[in-house]
């Protein structure tokens, strides 16, 4: 079984220390359906599918993708 201290270490290291993006890579990944914490044994399996998505939250993208589907989501 994975550890979710250590993925949280390690994505803290990946941001330089700053918490705020991490934050916001964990409420992305939630928005799209993708919640880090209940996933870590699958991220741990395939960490180049999770960097992926680490990447497109470095870039602004995954975040952009979230907000539009909670906006849509609201719009129900």
């Amino acid at each position: 079984m994975a550890n979710i201290k250590e993925l949280s270490k390690q994505l803290l290291n990946y941001f330089n220390g700053d918490k705020e993006r991490v934050k916001e890579l964990g409420r992305a990944c939630k928005s799209i359906g993708f919640p880090i914490g209940e996933n870590v044994d699958i991220i741990a399996k395939q960490p180049e599918h999770f960097m992926l998505l680490v990447t497109y939250s470095d870039l602004g993208i995954l975040g952009k993708l979230a907000d539009s589907l909670e906006i849509l989501k609201k719009g129900k």
